[in-house]
This record gives C-alpha cells, sequence and structure tokens, in this order.
C-alpha cells in the first residue's frame, strides 16, 4: 500500500519518467510478482481440492467453478479471478 502512495518524480516532471531514478517501477513489478504468485496458489488450491456438494463454498470456489466453462455468459479465466481477488485483497 505504501510503495502506491509514493510520489513518484515522472509524475511530476515527464522526462524523468523514463529513467525510474527512485526505482519505483522495479519495486512495483516485484510486488506484482508476488501477489500473482499470491493468487495463483490459492487459484491452483481451490482447483485441486474443489469443494464437495452441501460444503460451504467460499467466493473463489464459485469463480473457480466457471473457468474455462462453455456455458457461461462471460468467459472467466485466472486473470479475472486475480483481478477480483486482488480488489478484495486491498479493499476488504
Amino acid at each position: 500500500m505504501q510503495l502506491g502512495a509514493t510520489p513518484n518524480m515522472g509524475d511530476y516532471i515527464p522526462y524523468v519518467g523514463a529513467l525510474d531514478l527512485q526505482g519505483l517501477k522495479k519495486r512495483m513489478k516485484r510486488v506484482r510478482k508476488a501477489h500473482d504468485a499470491f493468487f495463483e496458489k490459492i487459484i491452483d488450491e481451490h482447483v485441486q481440492n474443489p469443494k464437495r456438494e452441501g460444503e460451504s463454498k467460499d467466493f473463489v470456489d464459485v469463480m473457480v467453478r466457471f473457468l474455462g466453462s462453455e456455458e457461461a455468459e462471460y468467459r472467466i479465466d485466472r486473470n479475472h479471478i486475480k483481478a477480483i481477488i486482488l480488489v478484495y485483497y486491498i479493499i476488504p
């Protein structure tokens, strides 16, 4: 959270933005990779261990059920699920 709120010189001085003097882009990419790996692990756990009928399901279980489904009105892939998890992760 703190990284996203850090003032970026490139926002105020455009020609400096490409240089990434503060290293913000590099740090944000590292955080994004960590989040991506974490969310992939969550999705994998839900895919490998699906809930049985009658067991309580969480939101990820419901979304995983529609992964690659031809029946759904909208196609949902892993990136969609990760984006939704990220929103719930950031805004509890």
